[in-house]
């Protein structure tokens, strides 16, 4: 493969080494001189607040080889995989600063071929409500299965020729983002080749301790056990460590935000209400309302909410868009901004060189710069709302984590782009 720019898309909660392995093969096996990060802010896909805030991952990221970090809107971070997958690439392909789409995976190189064949056939199949693979889906909801785990069954009866051998090839956290990916890729014709590594950890979700490529849940694990760096020694990269050890940034955990979860909850007055958030159901509704009186902290809530039917990770989202007012479909739109976290000094002059859309490095100028990209009043307007969910999100974050640690992490008004 011949490229001058990759892409990765990335929470760094917080960064490892298989992160750290991801760009130096980049560097040193693709020759690839160019490395853009799409990462999301406070708040991840699983509806958890980051582990340490984005500045500070921002400088692991840059300090381990990336060239650019650009924030993924909260409302795309906050999403399902495949709203977080579709915000994610339309903005690393709108920033022009990438060939190449570089993610993990959790198979071996011989069955990357059949993420791609899967992904072909969703990138037709999810856009034609009629077809016979979007039928089982919704008898498979009649009978009471979550939408994730009836599309899992939709696949596995239209590819039981594969997944009877591998039935994580649709079920293992990376490999649902890396199909997800690919669609996007494919459904809009967008100029990136995906180049899928497999991971060389335990997985997404291990705890496991042992090696040197340990997941970010061991390392927060880890953490959490024993409230020492020392235990995740092994899983850092040593710059990522010093710059642990010297920053009191972190841990920020979920149920930091359980007040202004509750205080957000309790101004709903009807499940209708909370309806109008993004991804609520009227089913939904109507149990997080029934369950609200014995609401303590927020996973103790989820636990009492969640059913089958609710994933654990889809209830902790809707409390954190009730919390920060994201409506519904909002994730299903394209982002209308760069939002620069930190680049390379000596990368600069490629930033305004090829995006497609306006960069923000300084959030004073942000709506003279977004009012001047979109004339059409409508359009704009959408941008800077979109672009005040972001600060909201940073602004709530800052102050959990500033309360809770004694630390001081500036407001986005004063935290500009992190320059090496």
């Amino acid at each position: 493969m011949q490229a001058r720019s990759a892409g990765i898309i990335a929470e760094y909660n917080p960064f490892h080494n298989g992160h750290a392995y991801q760009i130096r093969t980049l560097r040193e096996k693709y020759g690839i001189p160019t490395i853009t990060v799409i990462m999301s802010g406070n708040f991840l896909q699983r509806g958890v607040p980051a582990w340490t805030d984005k500045y500070l991952r921002t400088r692991m990221a840059l300090e381990q080889g990336a060239d650019f970090v650009f924030e993924l809107p909260v409302c795309s971070a906050l999403s399902s995989a495949e709203g977080f997958a579709a915000g994610s690439v339309s903005l690393l392909a709108s920033s022009g600063l990438a060939e190449t789409l570089c993610f993990g995976c959790e198979c071996q190189p011989s069955s990357i071929p059949m993420l791609e064949e899967i992904a072909a056939f969703l990138s037709k199949a999810d856009q034609d409500p009629l077809s016979p693979f979007q039928q089982t889906i919704q008898k498979e909801i009649k009978k009471g299965q979550s939408y994730p785990a009836a599309r899992q069954q939709a696949l596995e009866k239209e590819f039981s020729h594969i997944l009877a051998q591998e039935p994580e090839l649709v079920s293992s956290p990376n490999n649902i983002l890396a199909i997800e990916y690919i669609k996007k890729i494919l459904q809009d014709g967008l100029p990136l080749t995906p180049l899928p590594l497999p991971r060389t950890d335990q997985g997404y979700h291990s705890r496991h301790t042992e090696g040197a490529f340990l997941s970010g849940a061991a390392i927060r694990h880890s953490y959490q056990k024993s409230g020492s760096l020392e235990a995740c020694r092994k899983g850092i990269p040593p710059s990522v460590l010093e710059l642990l050890s010297q920053s009191p940034h972190y841990p920020v955990t979920t149920d930091d935000f359980s007040s202004m979860a509750y205080y957000r909850l309790r101004q709903c007055s009807s499940p209708e209400e909370l309806m109008g958030f993004e991804d609520i159901s009227p089913a939904l509704a109507r149990r997080m309302y029934r369950f609200l009186p014995e609401f303590h902290r927020i996973t103790q809530y989820v636990d009492l909410v969640k059913t089958k039917n609710y994933t654990y990770s889809r209830i902790q989202r809707c409390l954190f868009h009730i919390l920060l007012d994201i409506r519904q479909a909002a994730s299903c739109r394209n982002a209308p901004y760069l939002r620069l976290l930190g680049m390379r000094q000596e990368k600069s002059p490629l930033l305004r060189q090829t995006t497609k859309l306006p960069v923000i490095t300084k959030v004073a100028d942000a709506r003279r710069i977004l009012e001047a990209f979109y004339p059409d009043p409508e359009q704009s307007a959408q941008a800077w709302a979109d672009f005040q969910k972001d600060i909201l999100a940073a602004d709530l974050y800052r102050q959990t984590a500033n309360q809770k640690l004694g630390c001081h992490i500036s407001d986005e008004f004063r935290a500009g782009p992190i320059i090496i």
